[in-house]
């Protein structure tokens, strides 16, 4: 950028909003993001991705997934159309959720603490499809590894079959070029930020093999 933003600004003019908001997706730094018509309600978070709607050809903001107040945003996708403000600082998006954690270990419960933290979590294979389904909705990047292969496949979910037999990546959200996978393959998926299911929110999902090897 050629001229730097200022900490805490509030940005209203639209070219300035897609700066700030390009910023944050690039160097990390945390933005909060006022919505139309939710006058006083901000996300506070960074941008993971930004591109263009293949329908629309309006711009679509991808963001983080969980908050700097360690809640999990119930929409994470909005039309750079909907954000009429934007605030931006220079404290960078894990620096703050870092920080955020470490004061809710101070004030929580520690076995409530790791249920809401829960890395991984083993489910079975009508369990991931439902989760399949959810990512394709909530906007995540994952990854998915295999049985019997070492290497994962990293993208965001395109589409699935109509028997939900497979499901259809893309390496990045506006990539036209896809790769399908087997769901009843799946032997781990693997989010980039934390994904609720089941009350917990995990970055990890195991599928149970004695279901899976069933399939085989």
């Amino acid at each position: 950028m050629t001229k730097r933003l200022s900490e805490k600004i509030l940005i209203t003019e639209p070219e300035e909003i897609l700066k700030a908001l390009r910023v944050s997706l690039h160097q990390g730094n945390v933005v909060g993001i006022f919505v139309k018509p939710l006058d006083s309600f901000m996300y506070l978070t960074a941008v993971e991705d930004i591109f263009s709607s293949a329908v629309t050809d309006e711009k679509i903001v991808v963001l983080k997934k969980l908050d700097l107040h360690g809640k999990l945003l119930e929409q994470n996708q909005l039309s750079l159309a909907e954000i009429y403000r934007v605030r931006f600082f220079y404290t960078l998006y894990k620096d703050g959720l870092h920080k955020t954690l470490k004061s809710m270990t101070r004030e929580m419960d520690h076995g409530q603490f790791l249920i809401i933290r829960k890395r991984e979590c083993d489910i079975q294979l009508h369990e991931l499809k439902i989760i399949l389904v959810k990512t394709l909705d909530s906007g995540h990047r994952i990854s998915i590894s295999v049985f019997n292969k070492d290497t994962s496949t990293e993208g965001y979910i395109k589409d699935f079959d109509s028997k939900l037999e497979k499901v259809i990546l893309t390496a990045s959200i506006n990539d036209k070029q896809i790769k399908e996978l087997s769901i009843p393959s799946i032997a781990r998926i693997e989010f980039e930020s934390f994904f609720q299911f089941k009350g917990l929110s995990s970055k990890i999902f195991n599928v149970l093999p004695e279901v899976t090897n069933r399939i085989f």
